[in-house]
């Protein structure tokens, strides 16, 4: 947990002005809840990955994503177990469960 204490590096991002931090943080929060295209996504990756250059804080960021990418892939198996709507079965239990069949728009709309 002490990585994600706020660690002054002498920056220039850590020398801005918090609500300017808080102002680009929320910007492309709003952004990635707008675009879903491809392209615009990746695009704000770079600009976040731009950022966490700048700063120098490469191992807190990639601490950051190996736990984001725990909870999707979580996210992508609890939302196939539960999610029974949908055209394409991929596995159906042969007896009655409440998890009786896992489609693919239940795993492909998770991800």
């Amino acid at each position: 947990m002490k990585s994600f204490k706020y660690q002054n590096k002498g920056t220039v991002i850590h020398r801005l002005n918090p609500l300017v931090k808080m102002a680009w943080g929320g910007g492309i929060l709003v952004l990635s809840l707008i675009f879903d295209n491809p392209l615009y996504v990746l695009l704000l990756f770079l600009a976040i990955l731009s950022l966490v250059a700048v700063a120098r804080i490469w191992r807190e960021w990639a601490s950051l994503m190996r736990l984001s990418l725990w909870l999707g892939a979580s996210i992508i198996v609890i939302n196939a177990l539960v999610s029974y709507h949908g055209t394409h079965v991929l596995v159906e239990a042969p007896f009655k469960l409440p998890v009786r069949l896992i489609s693919l728009s239940a795993v492909i709309v998770s991800g």
